[in-house]
């Protein structure tokens, strides 16, 4: 019997109002209800296929027939290295400040945003593809080859071999991942109407020398032909290009891979200082060390007449930069790696200040936990109050209470101060929580301040020079 308005209106009018919509209901319903699924990585991976179109896979080719097109394409077109290729890793972290200047922080990203961004060069048979690809597929997700790890086959790859042979080593294959066969260059014989100018297959393990594949690639590759990882991104929302002629174009293009990966496993071989990290890497001395001092105060000042200063921290806010070079691609990865473990601006780590901080005015004596320095009046300024009495407890500033004493190797110890004190002949005493443990000698120590540092943002560029040299300025704040 169909159900009429007449006939809804009389069950509704049968249920108990005091019953329907109570908070003993309302309760009973929610826990009634399945937990929410935790979001793993493992279930964004699953949401992150689901959305992808079909791949062409052999069966699908079987079915459909050869001529069939890739339902994903491959961004054919690479950068032409009149610039650096720009890979840029944002992570997402709340900072919750308190009034003094100190801070709680918060993860708010599982992974960091992957982006690359470079600049290209279109030749005159490339210029169709590069209008119909952009016209048709731009709010859809590409096969982008990470062009930075490109290899060139020494030897040609012919089916059925399920291996590759390559240098893959600290590249961005991965296994369950993708890589693409790219002709031996981007000339105009590699762009006929046969067949496409690129083959994607699907990477089932890695070693540092070869790469296997899931099923063997359709096509033979010559020797000379460019082997890469492939990751699926999508096109920045504008693409802006200029045409100096009818037939050549440049432009640059953004894409966002949309894949999360797996945060890099802990470095091994990193000094840790009082449960944090130390930075020992030199930085690239070709770029100056920009250091900013901003101090936190409120100014009350009724514009009448004198005003006054209230300061909210006992320290300024100080931020600098560090450029850090890799030249070659173990360094790379330790990089990465050193980036992936700082989460963005969440986790700290202790940073030299790499100027001349400090000068002992006599020889230090392994078994004595005293450095005598030249007075620079560190017990009076260097304390969370400078009125307060220099022998007080507790009257170091946190920022200002940990020193490195380099050696003529460059090897370091990290020492903390327990407090300073006017010593005699324009000295001042530092008691140290414990002894050198070796002989230093005042000529040839130099010492340098050792601050916690955060990240001052959660966004980082690297700069590809080449495909294995890579440069960076990161920003830190002295925590």
């Amino acid at each position: 019997m169909a159900t009429t308005p007449e006939l809804r209106k009389v069950f509704l009018q049968s249920q108990a109002p005091e019953t329907l919509h109570t908070p003993r209901v309302r309760q009973a319903f929610l826990q009634s209800r399945p937990a929410p699924t935790p979001q793993t990585s493992r279930v964004r991976q699953a949401f992150l296929q689901s959305i992808k179109p079909l791949p062409v896979t052999p069966r699908v080719r079987q079915m459909f027939g050869p001529e069939i097109e890739p339902l994903d394409p491959v961004w054919p077109f690479p950068p032409n290295w009149a610039t650096s290729v720009v890979e840029r890793l944002e992570w997402l972290t709340d900072i919750m400040p308190g009034f003094d200047d100190t801070e709680q922080r918060a993860q708010l990203r599982y992974a960091p945003r992957r982006f690359l961004v470079y600049q290209f060069l279109l030749e005159p048979w490339q210029l169709g593809r590069f209008d119909a690809l952009t016209f048709g597929w731009q709010h859809r997700i590409f096969h982008l080859p990470i062009w930075q790890d490109c290899i060139r086959l020494e030897a040609a790859h012919t089916p059925p071999d399920l291996v590759v042979e390559c240098d893959a080593e600290y590249r961005d294959f991965v296994a369950g991942q993708r890589a693409v066969f790219l002709p031996p260059d981007d000339g105009e014989e590699a762009y006929g109407t046969a067949a496409l100018p690129y083959e994607v297959v699907e990477i089932d393990s890695v070693t540092a020398t070869t790469v296997t594949l899931t099923q063997a690639a359709r096509s033979a590759w010559p020797a000379g032909s460019r082997f890469l990882p492939v990751r699926d991104a999508r096109l920045s929302q504008q693409v802006s290009s200029r045409r100096p002629s009818s037939d050549y174009a440049t432009g640059e293009v953004t894409f966002e891979i949309i894949e999360e990966e797996e945060p890099a496993a802990d470095l091994t071989g990193l000094t840790e200082y009082r449960g944090f990290d130390v930075l020992e890497v030199s930085r690239n001395r070709r770029e100056d060390l920009d250091d900013s001092q901003t101090r936190a105060w409120f100014r009350v000042d009724s514009m009448t007449g004198i005003y006054s200063i209230q300061a909210s921290s006992d320290h300024p806010i100080l931020t600098r930069s560090f450029s850090w070079q890799a030249t070659t691609r173990e360094e790379v990865r330790t990089l990465k790696r050193w980036l992936s473990l700082r989460r963005g601006r969440l986790n700290p780590v202790w940073v030299l200040t790499d100027a001349h901080d400090l000068d002992l005015a006599y020889d230090m004596v392994s078994a004595e936990p005293i450095a005598v320095i030249t007075d620079v009046n560190a017990r009076h300024l260097y304390g969370k109050n400078t009125l307060r009495v220099p022998d007080a407890p507790d009257y170091m500033n946190e920022s200002r209470r940990d020193l490195a004493f380099i050696k003529p190797d460059g090897s370091m110890l990290f020492r903390r101060i327990e407090s300073i004190s006017k010593g005699p002949d324009g000295t001042e005493m530092l008691k140290l929580d414990s002894a050198p443990g070796e002989n230093l000698s005042a000529d040839t120590t130099r010492l340098q301040w050792l601050g916690l540092h955060r990240l001052s943002t959660d966004s980082i560029e690297l700069e590809w020079i080449t495909n294995e040299v890579v440069e960076t300025v990161i920003g830190l704040r002295l925590l």
